[in-house]
């Protein structure tokens, strides 16, 4: 099933959709013998992957660190201030000569000759905006490992995992390819039903020597066609389609730059300055747009169609290239954006309301001067407010409910957040009960 969605279209695949009993039914169906029909086995390479850009730098931090691209950018900028890695801001997969020529004679001395491939790794781009002017990022000195780093007064535990992170991809990336046993094994029973299932063992390990396996490797037992099998235990197992996932930072700056929308020293201020103006709100490490976000969205898309479609910023770059390179000439790009959006301005200001948020009305005083009290948003998100403001102050933080009660004191749960701004679940009795959890999963 195909799906249309403002960043292209989301394929579903389709499965067979059948109820529990139906389910249960085929595995009362089974019937004995279950006999190994099959042993298919073939050797499969893995090649590493290139050294890091900032946008791969900032995904992987992300995924396994849970930075923010903002905090990925803070602590990269402080390795370089102090010179362990090269300049972080970057788009190229390219790296030195010299990089190359040390990284080899450091694989083949620590690790055998084995790991090293007979010529160095070279890497390309995919980005077709790419600008390469710097190379990719990596230690300045491969001799210079996570420990050396630890013991510097001026670093912390962040600073050296990032840069543990950026010194092994570096150099995983010179080291020959990891070689696997790739296996199917097909089990037939005595009416036909076809069972399949697959893994794979490493031969050779390669760059996974020292970068990190993948997770749920699926190890098989040693078996051979003819053999005669047990079925020991078989479960009906449901699935539904999922719907397209949230963004996280990580993910989103990963399409950015799919979509050729920014440059690397932009992907961080640009998740930055959306959740900061509150048209996203992170939960659970996800991007969720809020309403403000939402009005904004549908105002700049139904007044500025032009400039909200995903090429504009691709095509923006293109010209600005074509400018630096003496190609074209900036006055004529100007005016081709310029025109066509000083109308957009003009009608949108002419025609266009005024964005307004929803206030909703609690059912209860303000225990300052007895007026009504409203759900108004901030600066900080919502906060509960006297209707009769400016002439009465009155305000509290308000914690908006979910369908979940405290554990503790079985009062209801409330969305907060800490001083840092990381949103949290806290009981709504508090300070008399101090339960709070990170995850929705943590409340039992």
């Amino acid at each position: 099933m195909k799906r249309t969605l403002f960043d292209g279209v989301y394929t579903t695949s389709k499965t067979s959709i059948v109820s529990q009993n139906d389910a249960q039914a085929i595995i009362d169906d089974f019937q004995k013998p279950f006999i190994v029909s099959s042993v298919e086995k073939k050797e499969m390479k893995r090649s590493p992957p290139p050294p890091f850009t900032t946008s791969t730098l900032q995904q992987d931090a992300g995924r396994k660190f849970y930075f923010s691209s903002k905090k990925t950018m803070q602590v990269a900028q402080k390795l370089y201030e102090e010179g362990y890695i090269t300049y972080h801001r970057t788009d190229s997969v390219n790296l030195s000569e010299k990089f190359l020529s040390e990284a080899r004679e450091y694989i083949g001395h620590e690790f055998g000759t084995a790991y090293v491939p007979a010529s160095p790794r070279t890497f390309q781009t995919k980005s077709k905006v790419a600008q390469e002017a710097h190379e990719a990022i990596r230690p300045t000195e491969i001799h210079r490992t996570g420990t050396e780093v630890r013991s510097s007064e001026d670093l912390n535990h962040d600073h050296v995992r990032l840069y543990e992170l950026i010194w092994k991809r570096a150099l995983a990336s010179q080291m020959k390819e990891a070689v696997f046993d790739s296996t199917a094994i097909f089990i037939t029973s005595s009416n036909s039903y076809v069972f399949q299932t697959n893994g794979s063992v490493i031969k050779f390990d390669g760059f996974l020597k020292i970068s990190e396996k993948e997770n749920g490797e699926t190890i098989l037992p040693g078996v051979s066609e003819g053999q005669s099998l047990d079925l020991k235990t078989a479960l009906p197992i449901s699935h539904e389609t999922a719907p397209p996932p949230r963004y996280s930072e990580a993910a989103l700056v990963k399409t950015l730059e799919e979509k050729d929308i920014g440059r690397p020293s932009t992907y961080a201020p640009i998740i930055s300055t959306i959740i900061e103006r509150q048209y996203v709100k992170k939960e659970e490490k996800k991007l969720v747009p809020t309403e403000l976000g939402g009005l904004v969205t549908d105002f700049l898309v139904l007044y500025f169609s032009n400039v909200m479609s995903l090429p504009f910023t691709a095509k923006m770059e293109s010209s600005l290239d074509e400018i630096a390179t003496g190609d074209r000439k900036w006055q004529e790009v100007i005016k081709e954006f310029y025109d066509p959006f000083s109308e957009a301005l003009k009608h949108s200001s002419e025609s266009a309301e005024t964005i307004k948020l929803s206030v909703e009305q609690l059912d209860e005083k303000c225990p300052t001067c007895g007026g009504g009290l409203l759900i108004r948003t901030g600066r900080y998100g919502k906060f509960v407010a006297c209707s009769s403001f400016p002439t009465c102050k009155y305000t509290r933080q308000y914690g908006e409910k979910i369908d979940m009660n405290c554990p503790t004191c079985g009062n209801q749960i409330v969305i907060k957040k800490s001083r840092r701004g990381k949103t949290f679940y806290g009981c709504s009795n508090y300070p008399n009960c101090t339960f709070a959890a990170w995850k929705k999963e943590d409340i039992k």
